[in-house]
This record gives C-alpha cells, sequence and structure tokens, in this order.
C-alpha cells in the first residue's frame, strides 16, 4: 500500500477565516473592530481565497519494524527519531502527508510586506490555516478509507524538524510524495518553497486501539 494519492483541489471552508482571526489574535478585539476594519479584513480574507490553491497528497506505506527509535517501511525508508516511533507504536502504517497553497498567494505576501502590512499578516494568516487545514482534509480522506479494514488514522501528525526528527527527512518525504507534481521545491536546507508548503507524518492502527495521549 504505496500509492501516492494526488488531491488537485482541496475546497476551502469558511472556517479558515476563524481560524486565521484567532491567528493574528483577533479573536478577543473583534468586538471592539469598527465595521471599516472588519470589511477591510474580510475583503483581504476574500482576496487569499482568489489566491490560494489548495492542493495536496498523501501515501500508505506498511510499516515493517519499529524499534524505539527506528521506523522501518516497506519502501525501504527509515525515520530515526524516538519521538516519532514513540507515535507510531502500535501503528501497522503509516500516511506520509504533503499539502501546499501555492505560489501566488506567497509572493502577494512578499510584495505587500513593508507595503500594506494589515493585507500581508491577513494573507499570510489565512494561508497558514488553509495549509494546515489541508492536512486536516487529507487525513479525513484516509480516515474513511481505512474505517472499513477496521483501522483508524491516529490524531496526531509529525513534521520534519520537530524535535528529534531530523529537517533532513523533508528529502525523504518530499521524494516519495512527488511533490514537485505541484510546482513544489525543496532547498539545500531542507526548507519547503514556496513557503506555505507542509509535509507531515501520522500513523494507521487498529480502531480498538486505545489512543495515545501525548
Amino acid at each position: 500500500m504505496s500509492k501516492v494519492i494526488f488531491f488537485e483541489t482541496i475546497p476551502l471552508l469558511d472556517g479558515i477565516e476563524e481560524r486565521a482571526m484567532r491567528r493574528m489574535g483577533y479573536h478577543e478585539k473583534v468586538l471592539s473592530m469598527t465595521p471599516a476594519q472588519k470589511q477591510e479584513i474580510t475583503g483581504f480574507f476574500s482576496q487569499a481565497r482568489q489566491l490560494i490553491k489548495l492542493q495536496g497528497c498523501g501515501m500508505r506505506i506498511d510499516i515493517v519494524k519499529l524499534t524505539d527509535e527506528v521506523v522501518h517501511l516497506s519502501t525501504g525508508i527509515s525515520f530515526y527519531s524516538k519521538a516519532l516511533a514513540g507515535i507510531l507504536k502500535g501503528c501497522s502504517q503509516v500516511v506520509l502527508l504533503g499539502a501546499t497553497a501555492g505560489e501566488k498567494v506567497v509572493e502577494s505576501v512578499r510584495q505587500d510586506s513593508g507595503v500594506n502590512t494589515t493585507r500581508a499578516v491577513v494573507l499570510d494568516a489565512y494561508a497558514s490555516e488553509a495549509v494546515d487545514y489541508a492536512l486536516g482534509w487529507i487525513i479525513e480522506y484516509f480516515a474513511q478509507e481505512v474505517m472499513p479494514e477496521g483501522k483508524r488514522v491516529i490524531f496526531k501528525r509529525f513534521s520534519a524538524g520537530y524535535a528529534d526528527f531530523a529537517l533532513d527527512n523533508q528529502q525523504i518525504i518530499f521524494n516519495a510524495l512527488l511533490l514537485a507534481r505541484y510546482g513544489v521545491r525543496l532547498t539545500k536546507d531542507h526548507i519547503l518553497a514556496p513557503e506555505k508548503t507542509v509535509t507531515a507524518v501520522s500513523g494507521i492502527t487498529a480502531r480498538n486501539t486505545p489512543k495515545r495521549v501525548v
């Protein structure tokens, strides 16, 4: 089970605006905002939706061996991370995930920086929340896929560069998911570009396995 599934269009839902407001720290200030401020931010959200092209992909890979420090996969990939191995304890498969908001919104934020700071902040926050939402959307896809098999996707997802999961694992995930299909690039420092692009690893376990508190 190691075929990449591509999602050419991931729908943007209304809840992203509320999440972006919280990211910007406006959740406690909304009631004190003037009608003009609310209208301005709403307009920028609308522009963000026009600029973002939310796409993603994912794949299931069997775990062939799991130690306290290493996750060995059926494709020959090995992830060396105590933290990741701990998260995946009891899992039979991993799910590799990737999502991007595209180049346009990132370029627009770059152009607005120092010129129209409010617009840049709103676009940046919306794009960040949109990509995070996309990962959740992809996880839900796989959750529905594995349900008839008596399995579930674990809640936790882990990204390269977090804890002891080294950033250079980004190259492995990037290659496995064929992210270049969406115009995504990887810098020599293992940073994904365009900026609003994320990858993560989650796991699949039996549905009756107790959920781990992390």
